[in-house]
């Protein structure tokens, strides 16, 4: 989507697309679900990160899918650094808010239990999980919480957060392609100038990734009645 610009063109690609790419994406949920009906949750773990040594700066990017980690890996690796990739499944539900708190070692601090949302608790406070919160219990725990353009102290370990290709997505749809490139050079230019100041390595995180498909994904109605909560992607039954 993002080779092309002009309208007869990207009805064509997009045509292509629902041709290959439907089947495919409808093969492996299938193949997940069926995994999973039979196994059940047993292996579906949710290791967190080991708390990063001092010279680690950690960015946070919202739904930085596997492909453009790669290219972005590519294209850090042309400059001549070393960028290995991991992968995990995302936390359950893949929501940011979930998905924070499972990338760092912080269970004595959240709780699941509780809620009628879909969104962990603070266990002292039990109340919600907010964005504000988790940075104040990360800088408790000796992290740096770097905004902006703030580089903080390379001696210690930092946190910080970038990007707006979810926000994006969910606002523009299949633009997003188009979009993403831009993303790439702010996110590689955060990691130059980090390292530039002094950062040893820097550390790239993600919650989720996502799927996007020309004319929208296939739905399945669930009755709000049946539900305390609903989100397009998941939902917390009564």
């Amino acid at each position: 989507l993002a080779s092309v610009s002009t309208q007869a063109d990207r009805k064509a690609v997009q045509s292509v697309i629902l041709a290959i790419y439907r089947p495919w994406l409808e093969s492996g949920a299938n193949l997940f679900q069926n995994i999973l009906s039979v196994k059940g949750l047993q292996g579906y773990s949710q290791t967190t990160l080991p708390k990063p040594q001092t010279g680690t700066c950690i960015i946070f990017c919202d739904a930085f899918r596997l492909d453009a980690a790669k290219t972005l890996a590519y294209e850090l690796e042309r400059q001549g650094f070393t960028c290995p990739i991991s992968t995990k499944l995302a936390a359950l539900p893949s929501t940011t808010a979930t998905s924070k708190p499972a990338l760092i070692l912080i269970n004595d601090r959240v709780s699941g239990k509780g809620m009628t949302g879909l969104d962990p608790a603070q266990k002292d406070a039990k109340s919600k999980l907010t964005a504000d919160a988790f940075r104040k219990i990360l800088a408790s725990l000796g992290y740096q919480i770097l905004k902006d353009d703030e580089y903080g102290d390379p001696t210690g370990i930092g946190w910080t957060e970038l990007g707006a290709i979810d926000a994006y997505g969910h606002q523009h749809g299949w633009k997003v392609a188009h979009h993403l490139r831009s993303e790439l050079d702010n996110i590689k230019n955060r990691i130059l100038s980090l390292l530039d100041h002094g950062w040893k390595s820097i550390l790239v995180v993600t919650d989720h990734g996502w799927l996007m498909l020309p004319g929208g994904l296939p739905q399945a109605e669930l009755p709000e009645h049946l539900t305390m909560v609903r989100k397009g992607r998941c939902a917390r039954l009564k």
